[in-house]
């Protein structure tokens, strides 16, 4: 038995008769009888019987259609998936925020190599969200897996993803007071850790620090966030860091997270692509797998840009969105 034999029993139930089904299946009708009469033995039952010119299905034959039917439409799929494959060539650029779980990132490339193996990937990693929409608004990439940075051209298209929650992270031996950053004046004797002191993130921290009269030891930049992490979890210094990039080091205790007056501050999580290029059957692909990997669906996506973009929100320091309660005499003008 083969899908061949299947689909002539189908044509034969749909045509009513073996000469009408021989041209839909381009044979003649004794080819027609001969996969009936194989089928039938395969299977140790009559399929059909005569009714003058017109070959009526039996009960077994009505039977076993619906199978039939859905083993024809998973191969029809299959073969879909074949034909897209010859366009899957070439190759793809894609842009990474340096702080994005890399496990998820290595299941989403596991699996696009399994469908598009004749694909190559050209990942590029980034510290900053503005060096990256750079890049795919002048077309040196593909497409960007970033942060959210806010003010787009239109010729860009924003697909929120997720959202990423920001908070003061140390080790947890830490000689850090537990209610250092909502104490005013405070005089924090270790340095300020970040992947890029210029970033959104450090930026806004910084003019917390100022608002609260806050003093830190120093400023320290890192390359990579497992460098943050080491440094951390060795009581060297404090971060102020999306909160699931430490998911483990934050279950396992060896750091923790300090309060403060910001509440509910997080950065959006987006895939970035240039409107004005057509889009290659390898992006497509990618940006399928991204979204069904990346995407929550429980996002509020209502206003997301502006929502999880700092520099978007106006007077943020004074938004009551931002702070529970800052001391009036510890408040410099920002």
């Amino acid at each position: 038995m083969n899908l061949l034999t299947l689909r002539i029993f189908s044509s034969v139930i749909e045509k009513g008769t073996f000469a009408e089904a021989a041209k839909e299946n381009h044979c003649s009708p004794s080819a027609v009888s001969f996969h009936i009469k194989t089928l039938e033995n395969y299977l140790q039952v009559q399929l059909f019987e005569k009714t003058g010119r017109c070959m009526r299905p039996t009960e077994q034959a009505r039977l076993i259609l619906p199978d039939v039917k859905n083993i024809l439409t998973s191969f029809s799929s299959i073969e879909k998936l074949k034909d897209t494959r010859k366009d899957l060539v070439g190759k793809i650029r894609i842009g990474l925020a340096d702080s994005l779980l890399p496990e998820s990132i290595a299941i989403i490339f596991q699996k696009f190599k399994q469908l598009a193996p004749n694909v190559t990937i050209i990942a590029e990693g980034s510290d900053t969200a503005y060096a990256l929409r750079e890049k795919v608004y002048k077309n040196e990439l593909d497409l960007a897996v970033s942060f959210n940075c806010g003010d787009y051209p239109h010729t860009l298209s924003t697909y929120p993803l997720d959202s990423y929650l920001l908070a003061i992270l140390c080790g947890a031996e830490n000689s850090i007071d537990n209610n250092a950053f909502k104490i005013p004046g405070s005089k924090i004797r270790l340095p300020f850790i970040s992947i890029n002191l210029m970033s959104g993130p450090s930026k806004f921290f910084d003019r917390y620090l100022a608002r609260m009269n806050i003093t830190v030891e120093d400023h320290m930049q890192v390359n990579s966030y497992q460098a943050m992490s080491a440094l951390l979890r060795n009581n060297i210094g404090f971060a102020y860091s999306p909160v699931p990039i430490f998911k483990q080091e934050l279950e396992n205790g060896s750091i923790k997270i300090l309060p403060s007056f910001l509440k509910n501050i997080d950065l959006g999580i987006i895939l970035l692509k240039n409107k004005t290029r057509s889009e290659s059957p390898a992006v497509s692909l990618m940006s399928k797998l991204i979204i069904g990997n990346l995407s929550n669906p429980s996002l509020d996506r209502e206003h997301f840009i502006e929502k999880t973009c700092l520099m978007k929100r106006k007077n943020f320091l004074d938004s009551p969105d931002v702070f529970d309660f800052i001391p009036f005499d510890c408040s410099p003008d920002l």
